[in-house]
């Protein structure tokens, strides 16, 4: 399938695409289902956490890569998100097409 965003730390790789799944590679393989295309996703620095647009409503689920146990939902109001990073310090931060930039707590 078309794959619209990928991220690269510490040895995993994160991807979305259009069959609605955000996928985790780092070693093995594992999927995270989605409610809508997967535009963005994001790893933490470390890469133990995966972040990606869920929903038309560009809610962000972010997950634990080895637990897969979901640790928080983000939801921007943003219009389809184009861009999700974490910084160093751990801060989400989201972009959307109608050119705004939000930063977000996610514990």
């Amino acid at each position: 399938d078309n794959m619209y965003d990928i991220d690269y730390k510490n040895g995993v790789v994160s991807v979305g695409s259009i069959d609605k799944q955000a996928g985790v590679y780092n070693g093995e393989t594992s999927y995270f289902k989605a409610d809508f295309i997967v535009y963005a996703t994001a790893l933490s620095p470390n890469g133990t956490s995966l972040a990606f647009m869920n929903g038309e409503q560009s809610d962000v689920s972010v997950y634990d890569v080895a637990s897969k146990k979901k640790l928080a939902t983000v939801k921007t109001g943003q219009q389809i998100l184009n861009g999700l990073y974490f910084s160093n310090e751990g801060r989400l931060i989201s972009v959307a097409y109608e050119k705004e930039v939000k930063f977000w707590s996610v514990k």
